[in-house]
């Protein structure tokens, strides 16, 4: 999959559809049993990368 993305284009994705998306698929599957609006409140912090996103835009 990242062979597929072109270099640079990871700024137009957003982080947390990402997370929610791939936790549901996880549940769906059975691996893992919190929802993906329990696990992105309490398992991410997007400071971070909305500083990177901040200082890119330049």
């Amino acid at each position: 999959m990242l062979k597929e993305i072109p270099y640079g284009r990871w700024r137009q994705y957003d982080a947390q559809d990402t997370v929610r998306f791939f936790a549901l698929r996880l549940n769906e599957a059975g691996m893992i049993k919190s929802g993906p609006q329990k696990i992105i409140a309490q398992g991410t912090d997007w400071r971070f990368l909305n500083e990177l996103k901040r200082e890119l835009k330049g």
